[in-house]
């Protein structure tokens, strides 16, 4: 897209019913939107490296339980590339995978939220990385630290 006009189209090929596009983010640091996927039936995590309509380089980030879903794709440590976000929905661990291309080079977990609290966004809102969530009338933010 150039604004609202299209420039160029192309088909990236065909996957199962089964993946579904969690986010998109730029996880290789080239400026250019990636595609983060996620295999519904058996957990599998999958990155696609984009340019364009060219997809550059994929990789397995390997495979998670069903209970923790992708939140937020976001750049959590500084580092100019998409990291991954992940909520348990059983018991409500956040924890957060910092990565470089198709590579996890980090992660760790950021604790508990209540189930009852729903992660809203991510993004910069004091110079370093944060997070939102609410739960009911309340706006919680977490300033991270790379």
């Amino acid at each position: 897209m150039n604004g609202t006009a299209k420039i160029g189209s192309g088909s990236l090929g065909t996957l199962g019913l089964e993946w579904t596009i969690e986010e998109s983010g730029d996880f290789n640091g080239d400026t250019k939107s990636d595609i983060l996927w996620r295999n519904q039936t058996t957990g599998q995590v999958y990155v696609w490296l984009m340019n364009g309509t060219a997809k550059i380089g994929s990789g397995s980030l390997g495979t998670l339980g069903l209970e923790w879903t992708i939140e937020e794709s976001g750049d959590f440590n500084g580092d100019t590339k998409s990291d991954i976000l992940w909520r348990n929905q059983t018991t409500g661990q956040v924890y957060v995978w910092l990565m470089n291309g198709t590579t996890k080079i980090g992660s760790g977990s950021l604790g508990t939220l209540g189930l009852e609290w729903t992660i809203e966004e991510s993004g910069d809102f004091n110079g370093t990385p944060s997070l939102t969530s609410c739960g009911g009338t309340r706006l919680r933010v977490r300033y991270m630290c790379g």
